[in-house]
């Protein structure tokens, strides 16, 4: 938590940013559907990518202004790090991102760094071009490591069901 500590001083006392910057700005989101689709697909990888976010999520002064900006009220320095510790999953990956659980991101999607709403891998996108070019409702992905399957999942916008 010291990074989200970090991050909230610098926007209260408005000092430059004294830790790095990963996006500066929110891309417009998606259809709810897609969206979902899209969270189902990439939590069937377990999150490769999402290894990088180590203890600081991807979080950044930009983000984090953002979500505090859109509050109804100011939140105290308290109240935001409960907010996010409420988060933590109950079981997280050794080098991974602290809040990548069993099924994806335990974190909701407004307490997500910019760079986690805005990033899709090269197969995700791939998946995407394919929900917008065809009417097909399930989905079946595979995340693999190597030639390893980690894991299987075979979806729909209401359903979802995970093979390990």
């Amino acid at each position: 938590m010291l990074h989200l500590e970090t991050l909230y001083l610098d926007i209260i006392e408005q000092r430059p940013p004294s830790t790095k910057l990963y996006e500066h700005e929110l891309n417009e989101p998606l259809e709810d559907e897609e969206q979902q689709l899209l969270g189902k697909a990439c939590a069937t990888c377990l999150g490769e990518c999402c290894s990088l976010g180590k203890n600081h999520a991807f979080q950044d002064i930009i983000s984090l202004s953002h979500f505090l900006d859109n509050q109804p009220k100011t939140l105290t320095l308290n109240e935001l790090t409960h907010l996010y510790s409420q988060y933590f999953p109950r079981k997280n990956y050794k080098n991974a991102c602290i809040f990548q659980g069993k099924k994806g991101c335990t974190l909701p999607t407004e307490l997500r760094s910019f760079t986690c709403k805005n990033y899709r891998c090269p197969s995700l996108r791939s998946y995407h071009q394919e929900l917008l070019t065809t009417n097909q409702g399930l989905t079946i992905a595979v995340g693999a490591l190597d030639r390893d399957i980690k894991k299987i999942s075979i979806f729909d916008e209401n359903t979802f069901i995970s093979i390990k």
